[in-house]
């Protein structure tokens, strides 16, 4: 629900393989800072029987186009992993269709978009190879794997989220205007400190980077450090954006 007392809205992007579900204890975390909008994409939970979609750039489009109605006050975009780099491209979507602009991007658990992915691709793997790959990865819960009724279910959604992620190519276009936040786990093998500082080339306002404990999925086993983190950027970008609109039409 709607609350005006929030500083802003936040839409939070899902990793790969993942729901809007990731995010239900956000709202009531981070309570009158942002109103937490998880965004349901298609092919999974409630969306379930539509067609996964595996290009960023075609998600994003849609994805802008969905939430154009929900831009009436200031918001800022999240995403983790996948989710991140997602919600790159929708600010950028976003900037295409000439509809309003984040406050700021805060991403999670992702290196600079422009930059290769040197991991070997795993969603053209047999069946049995690609779950094996994805569950080395510790993204998808353990008794879902042992639910082989359930596996055969998201297979379509998984192999779709990891072509989404391994084609895809950054195209040339002009850097935001936006301050990004990059989080990321100390021991995320998958985001060296030169992948994340490669984030300050997509834009033209400033970038800050916060380090917490834990590896790529770091975000649910330190979940109250990453909201806290949140708490503060998300209330100094905001406060700060106001202030320079202010300035502006003085």
């Amino acid at each position: 629900m709607p609350d005006p007392s929030a500083g802003c809205r936040m839409f939070c992007l899902p990793y790969a393989g993942a729901g809007a579900s990731i995010y239900r204890g956000w709202p009531s975390a981070l309570r009158t800072t942002a109103e937490v909008w998880p965004v349901h994409l298609p092919g999974r939970e409630r969306r379930l029987s539509e067609r996964p979609i595996d290009t960023v750039q075609e998600l994003a489009t849609q994805t802008a186009k969905g939430i154009a109605g929900y831009l009436d006050r200031p918001f800022v975009l999240f995403g983790h992993s996948m989710g991140a780099l997602i919600s790159f491209e929708l600010a950028r979507a976003l900037r295409r269709l000439g509809l309003r602009q984040p406050e700021a991007l805060l991403v999670s658990g992702y290196g600079g978009p422009h930059l290769p992915d040197t991991r070997p691709p795993i969603h053209g793997l047999p069946d049995a190879d690609f779950k094996q790959a994805v569950g080395a990865l510790d993204g998808t819960p353990k008794d879902v794997f042992a639910n082989a009724e359930l596996m055969d279910l998201l297979l379509p959604l998984l192999r779709a989220d990891f072509k989404l992620v391994e084609t895809y190519t950054c195209r040339a276009e002009p850097p935001l205007d936006i301050p990004i936040c990059v989080y990321a786990g100390e021991d995320d093998r998958d985001t060296p400190p030169d992948a994340l500082e490669a984030w300050a080339t997509c834009t033209n306002a400033p970038t800050s980077r916060t380090m917490f404990d834990g590896g790529h999925f770091y975000l649910r086993d330190h979940a109250t450090a990453l909201l806290d983190q949140v708490h503060r950027d998300v209330q100094t970008l905001t406060a700060h954006r106001r202030d320079q609109r202010q300035s502006a039409r003085r």
